[in-house]
């Protein structure tokens, strides 16, 4: 972007306004040091950490912080990573966060907001819940 004939480039400036300052520092910071995530966000900043990543392109710390998200999935924040995941796409958030309600339904474990839980989302998890017999005719 500042290497281009854009005027972010020209004034080598950018103005940020759709993110907070709290996740624009922490993803200038995970650019140079992939290490550095502050483990004081919450899961939802980490998730707004991946959109910021999404929507600005870069790539090298999406896997990193997909993997922080991954490790913090909950009961009570199941049905709200997976309609993110579905939000930005992210395969890998989804094939988690599917697993983890299968393994919930198996134990008949409590989800939290499994209504808000995009529907065609969760009629996949139940289908696959399920052994498939097939018929020959």
């Amino acid at each position: 972007m500042f290497e281009s004939n854009m005027k972010e480039a020209k004034e080598n400036q950018m103005f940020i306004t759709d993110f907070s300052h709290e996740i624009v520092e922490a993803a200038i910071k995970l650019c140079y040091h992939q290490n550095l995530t502050p483990s004081t966000l919450s899961v939802d900043n980490k998730m707004l950490l991946l959109l910021f990543f999404d929507k600005y392109d870069i790539q090298h710390p999406k896997e990193y912080i997909e993997t922080a998200i991954i490790s913090e999935i909950s009961n009570m924040n199941v049905c709200n990573v997976a309609n993110f995941a579905l939000y930005i796409n992210s395969t890998n958030l989804q094939v988690h966060c599917a697993q983890y309600l299968r393994n919930c339904l198996k134990i008949s474990k409590p989800i939290s907001d499994f209504d808000s839980l995009n529907k065609e989302f969760a009629m996949n998890i139940l289908k696959n819940s399920f052994c498939h017999i097939s018929r020959t005719i």
